[in-house]
């Protein structure tokens, strides 16, 4: 169905965060570290959300035929 899994959406984080280079800026203000350090950790609290996440059956949803 072309719809992003939780492992997607980490693998995107972690790709964004390493692209930008999020871990290495230096000079913050207090709320900007905050940011980075939560975004810094995301990506992997996303991985283990969807490796606890049971993996869905066929999604049948009846407003929509194929």
């Amino acid at each position: 169905m072309g719809i992003y899994t939780t492992f997607d959406y980490a693998t995107i984080i972690k790709h964004l965060t390493e692209q930008w280079k999020i871990e290495t800026l230096t000079g913050l203000n207090y709320y900007a570290a905050r940011a980075q350090e939560y975004l810094g950790t995301l990506a992997d609290r996303y991985r283990r959300i969807a490796e606890r996440m049971k993996e869905p059956e066929d999604v049948k949803l009846a407003w929509l035929v194929a």
